[in-house]
């Protein structure tokens, strides 16, 4: 199984591709971000959607786990990270599960990656994990 973790920072999306069977035996195969320009410019929205569009057909995940950001409070999410969030959702066709970072704390960090890759990899983990409840959402292919 092939999950994508995502975790959203600012005006940037992290991600990790892991590939395995279970959160034990996880390996990384791909890591890397995604910025977002002016996030009230529709030519900066524009690039970015197709950017993780093509991001999620290159990478084909069976699973996209996003590390969540409150909505509301001191630490909630900001203007640019719920258009990503957004973004996101529409640009897929796989489950999309969103993951509490208390639910990712007891995940141990990876060593070989970048400090700020490191809460995607614990999203990636954490969905070979996801809750018992229904999918956050589930994506139809875009026509065109």
């Amino acid at each position: 199984m092939k999950i994508l973790g995502i975790e959203l920072d600012s005006n940037r999306l992290c991600y990790v591709l892991a590939s395995g069977s279970s959160p034990e035996d996880v390996t990384v195969i791909g890591s890397g971000k995604l910025q977002i320009g002016e996030t009230r410019e529709a030519n900066d929205i524009r690039k970015f959607a197709d950017e993780v569009a093509d991001l999620v057909k290159s990478l084909a995940p069976d699973r996209i786990a996003v590390k969540a950001k409150p909505e509301s409070g001191q630490m909630r999410a900001g203007a640019a990270a719920l258009k990503m969030e957004a973004i996101l959702i529409a640009q897929t066709a796989c489950d999309v599960y969103f993951l509490s970072p208390q639910r990712l704390k007891p995940i141990e960090d990876k060593a070989e990656l970048f400090a700020y890759l490191q809460g995607a990899w614990k999203a990636a983990v954490g969905g070979f994990d996801p809750p018992k409840k229904k999918p956050a959402a589930k994506g139809k292919p875009k026509t065109k």
